[in-house]
């Protein structure tokens, strides 16, 4: 393939299509800014091939019929800046195809007979506005054909399936960097544009158009009409609640250009101060001057920025029985995408909702969110224990629960009694002896401790006068537990109280209890006056009830 300026010097090779034969370059035909031809090539045999006028930018456009078969590509003619001509496809047989240039604007135009089979088509050339064809039909033969060239459908497209808008910042443009294009329309005179809430739509919904201004490349509205750069280029209607925004194009200033314009002018709004936070489906179609219908392009749009659930960003750690956790949770008010709510100001309230049926939480369980994140700071469980939760609310949104955890002992801080000493004789060890407990300040046992000493007394005041204790009365820890096992009293009396006492802990004292006498030693065995009981009447009957 040569290229020439006209001039001798500026006529050279432009690109060596088959190297070891003849490319045979023909049917050769310019659309818009490139060139379409036919060449061969031993790997793809007769396709159909495009150049820019750079050695580069000639190349296969398309294997029409792939490998080394060919699809000969003939009749070339040009409408509207569309190649219209006839190829050979396994698909299709020999059919009319059509391309804007490119290798996806490529494709079967018209498949007279349907599927493999060829109509044999041949474009005799154009006539008016289309082209007259030859080609044959299963039920008429081989005869003229005519086709009116309607041309091909615009194409428009969101830029991305999905799009979040700033519930706090309605109105909000949907889209703006769609794309609106028709290859073979200057302007969309007569055709449309509807764009319509599909689904999870709401009475207090609308679509609109933003009044961007009546400068150059700017979308204006002046009650129903809408402008491009400051020229009308139609009028619009409908687009509250659920009804389509329908915009009807008119004049020749309404071009794609225009058009796309106006599709990234598109703007969704919600006139609800709470509103359904449910995605909704957004689908935006347009119709040419010729009638022609672009495919319909969708997008989901969520509202952002609206609180609609809680998320616990920092969880509940490091508790024990001696305090507020380590770690305290931290929660966020969050939107339909995750995004914190930053204008959120309302209160959030922590509760117990799962761990042993006897604890409770304690500490401020409510607190105000600052900037959408609420901050606890004293939370506290007492009692040690497996598989706590914690449930966070506020108002109608969305609760959060925490990751289960645990609460621990925590280090001693008081003592007391888990078995408290019973009734007893004298001069004789208790039947039940008081057991300690080394407990941190939730009443957990701490069962670590193996060090502390208590060290047990007659409490000041209580049981008979001049008593002793006896025993082993200091007793050393052994997993957070103080067991006694050998204390007596010397004396029967009642009321008796033990104190408890063991390093830095406040001294606890004992339930009262009393202390009988032990049994008497003297036994009768009759006769004389040296023992048992005698009925001389000269014996003490003061003696005799003591006895």
């Amino acid at each position: 393939l040569y290229i020439t300026d006209g001039t001798q010097g500026g006529t050279m090779l432009l690109k060596d299509i088959e190297p070891t034969g003849n490319g045979l370059p023909v049917e050769k035909l310019l659309v818009g800014s490139v060139v379409l031809f036919r060449a061969f090539t031993y790997a793809n045999g007769t396709e159909l091939w495009v150049s820019d006028g750079t050695t580069g930018g000639t190349q296969l456009l398309v294997d029409l019929n792939p490998g080394a078969a060919s699809g000969f590509p003939n009749d070339m003619v040009v409408f509207q800046n569309l190649a219209y001509f006839t190829a050979l496809a396994p698909g299709s047989g020999r059919e009319i195809w059509v391309s804007d240039g490119t290798a996806g604007g490529t494709s079967v135009y018209a498949d007279l007979v349907t599927g493999p089979a060829s109509s044999e088509a041949q474009i005799i050339g154009k006539l008016g506005n289309g082209i007259l064809i030859e080609a044959w039909h299963p039920t008429a033969g081989r005869e003229l054909w005519f086709d009116g060239l309607a041309g091909l459908a615009p194409n428009a497209a969101f830029s991305g399936g999905s799009v979040t808008v700033d519930g706090a910042s309605l109105p909000a443009t949907i889209d703006t960097a769609g794309t609106l294009t028709d290859a073979d329309s200057s302007d969309f005179d007569t055709g449309t544009m509807t764009v319509t809430i599909t689904s999870n739509g709401t009475a207090n919904d609308s679509l609109l158009i933003e009044n961007q201004g009546m400068s150059a490349g700017q979308i204006g509205t002046n009650a129903t009409t809408v402008f491009f750069g400051g020229t009308a280029i139609g009028s619009f209607s409908g687009g509250s609640g659920t009804a389509p925004l329908v915009i009807t194009f008119s004049g020749s200033s309404a071009t794609p250009a225009a058009a796309q314009a106006l599709m990234r002018a598109v703007q969704f709004d919600n006139s609800s101060a709470s509103p359904s936070l449910a995605v909704r489906t957004i689908e935006l179609q347009v119709s040419d001057e010729n009638g022609n219908f672009s495919p319909i392009t969708s997008i989901a749009l969520t509202i952002g920025n609206i609180a609609a659930s809680l998320q616990v960003s920092t969880q509940p750690s490091g508790a024990t029985g001696s305090g507020p956790f380590a770690v305290q949770p931290v929660v966020e008010v969050v939107d339909a995408v995750g995004q914190v709510v930053t204008g959120f100001t309302g209160t959030v309230s922590a509760a117990l909702s799962a761990g042993p049926s006897a604890a409770s939480l304690s500490g401020t369980l409510s607190v105000n969110a600052v900037s959408g994140i609420a901050t606890f700071t004293d939370l506290a469980i007492a009692l040690a224990g497996t598989g706590y939760e914690l449930t966070f609310s506020s108002g109608t949104l969305a609760t959060a629960v925490s990751n289960a955890f645990n609460v621990t002992y925590g280090t001693p801080s008081q003592i007391s009694i888990v078995v408290q000493p019973g009734s007893a004789t004298q001069a004789t060890t208790f039947a039940t002896q008081p057991v300690i407990e080394i407990q941190d300040a939730g009443g957990n046992r701490v069962l670590n401790d193996n060090t502390t000493q208590i060290t047990v007394s007659i409490a000041t005041g209580t049981g008979a006068s001049g008593a002793t204790l006896s025993g082993t009365t200091t007793v050393t820890a052994s997993s957070g537990q103080v067991v006694f096992t050998n204390l007596e009293l010397d004396t029967a009396g009642s009321g008796y109280r033990l104190e408890f006492n063991g390093s830095t802990f406040t001294p606890v004292l004992s339930n009262p209890f009393n202390v009988a006498a032990s049994g008497g030693t003297g036994g009768g065995s009759g006769g004389g006056d040296e023992g048992g009981c005698s009925t001389s009447g000269n014996q003490s009957w003061l003696w005799l009830v003591l006895l």
